[in-house]
């Protein structure tokens, strides 16, 4: 949910407890001043409690005039003063309650990633539209998979006196090859390694077309890429929408909820 929305609700909600301790407050006065002390007041039929109906079938009209003490008159005021004291405090407690209720809102607040940033146009696009809000640009690094290298080489069977002599026997059919010495493939001769895999094969096709069984394994590699960390009040600020995770105004960002960090 949006803070500002929330902020808002809350505004109109006080507002509005104003405006009913405000209202109250005006119609104590005026009941009270309608009954001036020590003086008759006249009571209408209309104002009398219904007819009462007698066992002999006739009805008994009550029908005069009543006086109005000063008792009845404190009375009176006591009981809508309590009444209004009552209604006030019952309003500052359902203020107490909504703020209590936003503040847990806000502090749940949800926190973006847009990205990645790695199109240099689409950075500065990003940033221009951050600035003109006001807002920094803060970047979060992130390491991701990229795709494998691809290692073709050729096993090795007896350790670095067999690697030597097949690396010397490789060299005179004109295929270059280098000794492995650490990692997983240590002890055998590598002959290439290919971010595209087609070249890969054709290199593992042309060495096997010579008699010899080379491999090809899948070096893992990753790459890091620049995040721009957005909390929701700032992402509301910048105007952006987003359709299947991604920004309209920029197909190539995505938007993805984080945890929201502290301060």
């Amino acid at each position: 949910m949006n803070p500002w929305f929330i902020r808002w609700m809350i505004l109109i909600l006080v507002l509005a407890n104003l405006a009913l301790f405000y209202w109250l407050r005006t119609e104590t006065r005026q009941i009270v001043e309608t009954v001036p002390v020590g003086v008759k007041r006249l009571v209408l039929v209309e104002e009398l409690s219904p007819p009462v109906v007698v066992n002999d079938g006739e009805v008994a009209e009550i029908a005069g005039s009543a006086d109005v003490s000063d008792a009845d008159i404190a009375t009176v005021r006591t009981a809508v003063e309590s009444g209004t004291a009552a209604l006030v405090q019952l309003a500052q407690e359902f203020v107490e309650q909504a703020l209590e209720i936003a503040e847990s809102v806000l502090a749940t607040e949800s926190c973006w990633l847009a990205g990645p940033l790695d199109q240099t146009a689409v950075r500065e696009a990003v940033t221009g539209a951050l600035a003109t809000q006001g807002i920094q640009l803060k970047l979060v690094l992130q390491r991701v998979a990229a795709a494998p290298d691809y290692w073709v080489y050729l096993p090795v069977d007896g350790g670095g006196q067999q690697q030597r002599l097949l690396a010397v026997e490789l060299g005179e059919q004109g295929i270059d090859s280098y000794a492995i010495t650490q990692g997983r493939l240590a002890g055998d001769l590598s002959l290439g390694l290919f971010r595209n895999e087609e070249h890969a094969h054709s290199l593992m096709s042309r060495v096997r077309a010579q008699g010899y069984v080379p491999e090809i394994y899948q070096r893992p590699r990753s790459r890091e890429e620049a995040w721009a960390a957005l909390r929701e009040v700032e992402l509301a600020a910048l105007g952006w929408e987003a359709e299947a995770g991604a920004l309209t105004a920029y197909p190539s960002v995505r938007l993805v909820p984080r945890t929201c960090p502290d301060g």
